[in-house]
């Protein structure tokens, strides 16, 4: 992430972990956030901000880059969909009529 890094510390977010395209940080109250880089030709994504639905992770913000943007979004303690369909799979569950 590079000087991306000094701009989300100049914005009042910390780095607390990171793995490819995915960082995840916190502010200054200690609310954590995950932030997603996206390519900058991805610039038309700003409508993101306007989504409000609690079935919808909240985007907080964007932060320009020299050659990308990074979309700040609300942090979801229990990993996102991709991640319990795997673990859906690996025990061979589905999902209960509920959960979906």
């Amino acid at each position: 992430m590079g000087n991306s890094l000094s701009t989300l510390n100049e914005l009042g977010y910390s780095l607390v972990s990171e793995e490819k395209n995915k960082i995840l940080v916190k502010n200054e109250g200690g609310d954590k956030f995950v932030i997603k880089k996206l390519s900058a030709n991805q610039d038309n994504s700003k409508f993101l901000l306007h989504l409000n639905h609690p079935h919808i992770v909240q985007h907080k913000e964007f932060i320009e880059g020299s050659d990308c943007l990074y979309l700040v979004l609300e942090h979801c303690e229990g990993g996102d969909l991709a991640q319990k369909i795997k673990k859906k799979k690996k025990g061979n569950a589905t999902f209960s009529e509920n959960e979906v």
